[in-house]
């Protein structure tokens, strides 16, 4: 005799990708089973979302194969939200139990099995990959996968300089033809870009404190002449934008920094800009709002505009006031030097080293993207530095301006 699924008897719960499921899955559903006689399979509404290629349908034909006909009628397979916390209070009548299983169970990785389906043909990578793969040289840095060896191996050279230096490059990151898609888009828009010149301080202030002792590096000024398109002018469809938002990047980012989690920059002017630097342009020596910074070479001057950084001069709690002046002063003994191509990734800790762009020479203008990532998800720029360098305040910049937990130094007094 068949079983009959009931709604009301006592039903273990079952919740997963299943990308796919596999025979771990399956040794984990005998498992359940013998808890109540009856489970309800619910499958998160991932497809898309990171490496989830299969769809709901497809998921679920998947599991029907691998338990009927013996576990017939003992299951119920049903379409649930991304479901990431499950929050309980006191004596609500069910438990979340933890089922260990044998390591050789526990050691199947349905990554792997996706991986050799990959190499076997018999799965076709996503529609975002099939738009990353179109920008990213992801033959040579698949950072779709994080296990691959290629991407393990640069990840730990990333690591590496990014600890003793505070920088790491990828060389040819971008592809070319993404690479004139994205020149393409700044150019259309030039108009748009907020061109600003002024006299600032390493801390971006343009206002004197005269309570300061004359030669307190909040006190020494440079030139500076610098523009950007803000993120908030991009087309929904920008080949920069897609890219920023994919967490592909975000995890590849976040595993080259060696933290996590980190979070994309919740300011809409500036957490994916274009910077433009035209002829004569200079960005003096300065440090950054974000933690953690990208630079994507776009397209580079004739001369000049050489990055050039101070590794880890600051620290939360100690802003190194002494060196910091010195280096402003001229003192080279910091200096490190970094000549970027276009197509290029930096990887950079930009709030904790101080840097600049040396002088733009020749015809050519210097385009930059600069995305950004960060600790704290909810913070954006300060006011005063969204007017200054972005040419606009909005409600999120008013909203949000608070003092920053690390005790650094930032552009805060009010408008």
């Amino acid at each position: 005799m068949s079983y009959k699924w009931d709604n009301k008897k006592p039903t273990a719960q079952m919740l997963g990708r299943w990308q796919p499921f596999h025979d771990g899955h399956y040794a984990l559903f005998e498992e359940i089973i013998k808890k109540t006689g009856q489970v309800c399979i619910q499958i998160r509404d991932v497809q898309g979302v990171d490496d989830n290629p299969f769809d709901f349908e497809t998921v679920k034909k998947n599991i029907e194969e691998k338990l009927n006909p013996k576990y017939e009628g003992r299951f119920k397979i049903i379409l649930v939200p991304n479901i990431t916390n499950i929050c309980y209070g006191r004596g609500v009548g069910y438990k979340i139990e933890e089922i260990v299983m044998p390591e050789e169970i526990q050691k199947i990785s349905a990554t792997k099995i996706r991986a050799k389906m990959r190499e076997e043909g018999k799965l076709k990578w996503s529609q975002m990959d099939d738009r990353l793969k179109t920008i990213v040289d992801l033959e040579k840095y698949p950072i779709q996968d994080l296990n691959s060896p290629k991407i393990k191996e640069l990840i730990e050279k990333c690591k590496s300089e990014l600890n003793q230096f505070s920088c790491s490059t990828v060389p040819n990151f971008i592809l070319p033809k993404s690479l004139k898609i994205m020149n393409s888009e700044l150019e259309k828009q030039l108009d748009e870009v907020y061109m600003s010149k002024e006299s600032i301080n390493a801390y971006l202030y343009a206002k004197d404190d005269p309570s300061l002792p004359e030669n307190h590096p909040k006190r020494m000024f440079m030139n500076r002449y610098n523009g950007y398109l803000n993120s908030d002018c991009f087309p929904k469809d920008s080949e920069m934008k897609f890219l920023y938002e994919t967490d592909e990047l975000l995890k590849f980012v976040s595993a080259c920094l060696g933290v996590e989690p980190i979070y994309r920059w919740a300011d809409p002017l500036a957490c994916h800009a274009y910077n433009v630097m035209k002829p004569d342009g200079i960005l003096p020596w300065h440090f950054d709002s974000c933690e953690f910074t990208l630079s994507l070479m776009i397209q580079k001057p004739e001369k000049g505009g050489v990055f050039e950084y101070c590794p880890n001069i600051r620290e939360p709690g100690n802003e190194n006031f002494d060196e910091v002046k010195k280096v402003i002063d001229g003192d080279r003994t910091r200096v490190r030097q970094l000549k970027l191509e276009p197509g290029d990734l930096q990887i950079f800790k930009g709030r904790f080293t101080l840097h600049r762009v040396t002088k733009i020479e020749g015809k050519l203008s210097r385009y930059m993207c600069i995305p950004a990532y960060v600790l704290d998800p909810w913070r954006v720029n300060t006011p005063e530095h969204s007017k200054a360098i972005y040419g606009k305040v909005l409600p999120i910049h008013l909203e949000r301006n608070k003092e920053r937990a690390d005790g650094l130094t930032d552009w805060k007094w009010k408008i």
